[in-house]
């Protein structure tokens, strides 16, 4: 966590009044550390004099690590901290029960926004699909339709006799003045000519040539 609640009332708790009465201004201070370290974990804090993050912390309060695990066992007398378990080494891990609470409580709130965002990103995306229009869908089906006529027509030019091109060879069949496609040639004459009909494989735009 990068933020905790501080309560605009805690130099009255009674707690922390009994702290610095005991131990001075340091020691409030010291606590304060202590709560940070555990926030910012979100885990309890190993006070073993082996832990380097122990000897760590006592650097950044400035205050003697020997000096600092006296005011933690005065911490522990008064309720502001409680022992977790005892380290291999016979150190003290300790915590807040209410920052184990408040860690708690926004671990829960952390996956509940999580498990949040996984729906609505479903969501959106079904939202997003249902608002194609059928106009849109057509659109996509019709260029599929003429890509696959394309394609054909790009294969079918690799034989002898090319698509477009009257039966037996010859001229080359025109192109249609619509797309721009070569025409397939059909069967048809114009009358008392020897025009033939071609017709566009795309757009059916039809020609004699």
């Amino acid at each position: 966590m990068r933020y905790f609640d501080h309560d605009t009332q805690a130099t009255s708790d009674d707690k922390i009044i009994a702290l610095r009465m005991e131990c001075g201004p340091e020691a409030v201070y010291c606590y304060w550390g202590i709560l940070e370290k555990i926030y910012a974990d979100e885990a309890p804090l190993d006070l073993s004099e082996d832990n380097p993050e122990a000897k760590a912390l006592s650097y950044r309060l400035a205050v003697a690590y020997q000096s600092l695990i006296g005011y933690v066992e005065n911490m522990l007398s008064t309720g502001l901290l409680v022992v977790v378990e005892n380290s291999e080494n016979g150190g003290l891990v300790v915590t807040s029960e209410r920052a184990e609470a408040n860690i708690r409580a926004y671990r829960e709130k952390r996956e509940s926004a999580r498990q949040a965002g996984k729906m609505g990103g479903a969501a959106s995306k079904r939202q997003a699909n249902a608002k194609r229009s059928l106009s849109g869908r057509l659109a996509d089906a019709k260029l599929r339709k003429e890509k696959k006529v394309v394609d054909t027509y790009t294969v079918s030019t690799t034989t002898s006799c090319a698509v477009g091109a009257p039966e037996g060879g010859g001229a080359p069949a025109p192109e249609c003045p619509v797309c721009g496609v070569p025409m397939d040639a059909t069967s048809t004459f114009k009358p008392n000519t020897d025009q033939r009909l071609y017709r566009c494989p795309l757009c059916h735009e039809e020609a004699y040539a």
